[in-house]
Order: structure tokens, then sequence, then C-alpha cells
């Protein structure tokens, strides 16, 4: 059910998702929570087009996420997807009043003016184009099929290939522009670190109140992936333990992927329940006695 999501893709448009997880394959454990999709939501439906991730950490992070994602999907006209687990979709948590004073609509590269000679898909050169509102006559054509840059399809093999790296541009111009490093809790130098993401966050910080010696690597953004950072922080570290509700391991392979860093130990969880602060203290003594 993934074509809405590649439409948006090759179409440009501007469209946000909220992907809330629960275990699988198919119904899976449907009233309980995990943290698999993280890879179907990098790779689903076929071929290349950028795709904007980013997970949640708790109730906080998904409002200001998803305030995020809004700018950024009009801004990259392109599907921008907010992760976040069913334990979030369904829990309850005391917050303060959101501040929106920092807060300013952002529509990016949009036109309320007849423009002679409108191409919707005019190449530039941060793979963005003009977008038009509807109704002041600039008039495109868009469907499901490679295009040249005023909309009608085409499968000649050159133009194929100026649309396919205009859009793929948008991740470098978003990496460049808005894209947010991870969050290091705790000292700058640990005996261990923990590299997580999701509502794990509210467990672990909660377990690292009892271990000053340890601190966490929370990250948010998973494409574009804040890979220069991740490294530069996972590189000192001493000891490292990657936690997550998913059976592979899924946010240390694309560490492995885009920074070479392999973590050895990984505590995962796969039966849809959470992770428990006492269970990562049982697992950071165990870790620090040996």
């Amino acid at each position: 059910m993934s074509d809405g999501y590649g439409l948006a893709g090759i179409t440009e448009t501007p469209i946000v998702i909220i992907e809330g997880m629960r275990p699988g394959p198919a119904t899976g454990l449907p009233t309980w929570s995990g943290q698999g999709d993280l890879r179907f939501l990098l790779h689903a439906h076929q071929g290349d087009f950028p795709r904007i991730v980013l997970a949640a950490g708790d109730i906080n992070e998904s409002f200001y996420l998803t305030m995020k994602a809004m700018n950024l999907a009009e801004k990259y006209q392109t599907p921008v997807v907010v992760l976040i687990d069913k334990n979030i979709c369904d829990g309850d948590q005391s917050c303060l009043i959101f501040d929106l004073s920092g807060y300013k609509l952002d529509r990016g590269k949009v036109t309320r003016e007849k423009n002679d000679n409108y191409k919707r898909y005019k190449t530039s050169d941060d793979g963005i184009s003009l977008r038009s509102m509807p109704g002041f006559g600039n008039f495109f054509i868009t469907n499901s099929d490679e295009h040249d840059e005023e909309g009608f399809s085409t499968d000649e093999s050159d133009i194929a290939v100026i649309q396919q790296e205009k859009r793929m541009k948008k991740l470098m111009t978003c990496k460049t522009e808005d894209m947010e490093g991870p969050v290091l809790y705790g000292p700058e130098h640990a005996d261990v670190t923990i590299v997580s993401w999701g509502s794990n966050k509210g467990s672990i910080l909660t377990a690292l109140k009892d271990f000053p010696n340890v601190n966490f690597l929370h990250i948010t953004w998973m494409n574009p992936f804040p890979a220069e950072e991740v490294k530069s922080i996972l590189s000192r570290a001493k000891y490292l333990i990657d936690i997550e509700c998913n059976f592979n391991g899924q946010l240390a392979g694309i560490i492995a992927e885009r920074t070479g860093i392999m973590i050895l130990d990984k505590y995962l969880k796969y039966d849809g329940r959470p992770f428990f602060p006492e269970e990562i203290a049982e697992k950071l003594k165990k870790v620090l006695i040996g």
C-alpha cells in the first residue's frame, strides 16, 4: 500500500505521513508497540525518490517534529514521515504548554502570479522547482510517469536522468539547510555510550539517573542522516550499546552503513513491550562490571 508514497515523490507533492509502529509482520501484535518499520519507510516503493524521515522520542518531540515536517514537506515538495512508536500513540504524558512563538509557516518556492512558459518541474541548483497555487493560470500536467520540465510523460533517458538527479538534490539541500544533529545526553566522555531512538528515550533517561558515567545518543533524523555528527560522537566512545525494539537492530545497521562504525552489543526487544528502566539499568550493571 505504498503507491501514494511513491506517487507523491515523483509528482513532487508535499505530504506529511504519521506512521505509528506496532509489531509485524501482517497484523502481528496489533495492540502492542515496536520499532520495526524504519527500514521500510526508508526503502518503500519502487525506485529512488527523496523522502525525509523523522523519528520522535516522546510526545513533545512528536508535536514539534510534526510542525517541522509540515514546513519541510512544502519547502522540499516531497513526502515527510514522522515515525512514532505505538507507545507514544497510545501513551499519555504531562507536558508544558507547547511553545509556538518560534514557528513560522514556510511554503517554500510557491507563486500566486501567472508565469509565462511556466514549467512545474524546471531544474534548479537546489532541486526545488517553483510550485504554483491553483487558480492563477499556471497550467501543467502531472501523473505517475517520468516527465519533462512541463510535466509531459517521457521515457527519454537523458530527461529521466536530469529529473531524477533534480529530485534527489533536495536531500542534499535539506541536509545543508535544515537537518538537525543528534542529541547527546549525559557527560561528553563516558565509560558507556547508549545509542537509541523513539520512545526508548524516556526509559533510558530514567535509568541514566543512577549512572553518571554513561551517556546517551538520541537520533531523530533518519533521512537525511547526520552521519558526520554521529560518527564524531561514536568514534570517541569507549563502549557502545544499541537499544532498539526490533529484531535486527535497524538503526545500528544504518549507522554501520553511513559511518562505518559497527555496534557489536545490541540490546534488542521485540515482544511488543517497551524497555523498562530496570532492564536498562541491569544491562548497564553487567557491562560496567564486566
